[in-house]
């Protein structure tokens, strides 16, 4: 459990960065301007499976609590590291390109699933605002 106002600040940090993956990933157009902007050797699938696994991770279930995350935010992020699970299980390893995934059933559902996700997350957690005009 989160008591400390050390382990709040954290938690914020790492909610803000869950906000911003949760973004691209649910969004083709994002996943699109990502991959356009990022050098050659970035390959944006693996972004969206590793970047998922740098913050969440089944051992640190207990972390993600109130006040920063809510149950709502908690089951939305238990749902999505689900179907996270199923595409890494359902697709091949190394992903194809970007391109070659967009519109395939199994990223479609790590997108759809995603935005579902990111719809759970309320805007206005406790001393944490998301900047609307960041890019």
């Amino acid at each position: 459990m989160v008591n400390t106002a050390e382990e709040i600040e954290r938690n914020k940090g790492v909610r803000k960065v869950i906000l911003e993956y949760l973004d691209w990933v649910s969004s083709y157009d994002e996943q699109r301007q990502y991959q356009a902007a990022v050098p050659n050797g970035v390959h944006v699938p693996h972004e969206a499976i590793n970047q998922w696994a740098d913050w969440v991770r089944d051992e640190w279930w207990d972390l993600y609590v109130p006040p920063v995350f809510s149950i709502n935010e908690q089951r939305a992020m238990r749902d999505y590291h689900r179907v996270w699970n199923e595409v890494i299980e359902a697709t091949p390893n190394p992903l194809p390109s970007l391109e070659e995934l967009i519109g395939t059933e199994e990223w479609e559902r790590l997108r759809s699933a995603a935005e579902r996700a990111r719809r759970a997350f309320s805007s206005h957690a406790p001393g944490l605002r998301r900047d609307t005009n960041a890019t």
